[in-house]
């Protein structure tokens, strides 16, 4: 895979997998070897995070359509080698998370997936994807319960700066799809 074709996207738009997916049945052990290299990638490669998720809950019984998933991430990593995050020291040192939710989005047990991510300044310091876990009936449900589980990292990690002495001037309200939380942290760093 070192010499394939790159792509855009770590996954097809609107890729909706299932455990009876695809027509063949794939090899276990080296699907599984794969996803393990991958699992481990996305420590330095958090946008991996919700791709690599989705394509390791097939480990048990991998199919061809899983497998050629889990080579497209392989081609998406290929083609971004050499991106990366900029961290500029120029920018106010700001505390914001954003906050998502896709309702209903395994087919196979219809729970939804929770994600959201917080940054201070231009880094990213807490972030996760995972699927809720209870069944959410209306769509409003999930991105409830994804922004619940968004308040909760946010009290603490404004509890985190607090103890380290973190100045907080102003929150704003907690909003869905668009900075759930600013604090305004000038003067600290």
């Amino acid at each position: 895979m070192a010499e394939c074709k790159s792509v855009a996207t770590s996954l097809n738009r609107n890729l909706k997998l299932d455990a009876d997916s695809g027509t063949t049945a794939c090899e276990p052990t080296q699907y599984r070897q794969l996803i393990r290299s991958l699992i481990y990638l996305t420590f330095t490669r958090p946008n991996l995070s919700y791709p690599v998720d989705l394509i390791s809950q097939f480990m048990k019984t991998p199919r061809d359509i899983h497998l050629d998933c889990a080579k497209r991430v392989l081609q998406y990593v290929s083609g971004t080698m050499d991106c990366g995050i900029l961290y500029k020291t120029a920018m106010p040192i700001r505390l914001e998370g954003y906050t998502d939710a896709d309702w209903a989005s395994y087919k196979a047990d219809r729970r939804s997936t929770s994600r959201f991510v917080f940054s201070l300044g231009s880094r990213a310091i807490s972030w996760s994807s995972k699927k809720q876990p209870t069944i959410a009936l209306p769509s409003i449900e999930a991105e409830c319960r994804g922004t619940a589980v968004a308040a909760c990292e946010t009290v603490w990690l404004k509890r985190i700066l607090k103890d380290l002495g973190v100045p907080i001037k102003d929150t704003t309200p907690l909003y869905y799809d668009v900075p759930i939380l600013a604090l305004n942290l000038e003067g600290w760093l």
